[in-house]
């Protein structure tokens, strides 16, 4: 049980100021709205995707995200890297997902990121 003694579990709002070596990020919401909740909010998102120091992985639903242009955008930059994999874990693989963005109604902050 050592090696869980420095695991943390914790909110996004938790990571705000601060930063680990390696955040497993999991945005699993699924929902026939494909809401993506308080994620739409640019600054809440960048807490999220910026704590980690050496590694990030992000967890979720391609087809929620594709809701958002900001999230699409995210999933391009990690599908130029060959970074965006889909599957069951012993069987991962490069996806073919094509994100087609919806421009959204009630945005929080401009979405000039990910680019």
């Amino acid at each position: 049980m050592e090696h869980f003694d420095e695991l943390e579990i914790a909110s996004v709002d938790t990571f705000q100021g601060r930063e680990k070596d390696f955040i497993i990020f999991s945005c699993v919401r699924i929902n026939p709205e494909h809401e993506i909740g308080f994620l739409k909010d640019t600054r809440r998102l960048c807490v999220s995707l910026t704590r980690a120091k050496y590694g990030l992985i992000v967890i979720g639903n391609a087809e929620t995200f594709s809701e958002s242009e900001l999230w699409c955008n995210f999933i391009k930059s990690f599908q130029d890297r060959n970074c965006f994999v889909e599957g069951l874990l012993d069987e991962l693989k490069i996806s073919k997902f094509e994100p087609k963005p919806k421009k959204e109604k009630d945005q929080v902050d401009d979405e000039e990121g990910f680019k």
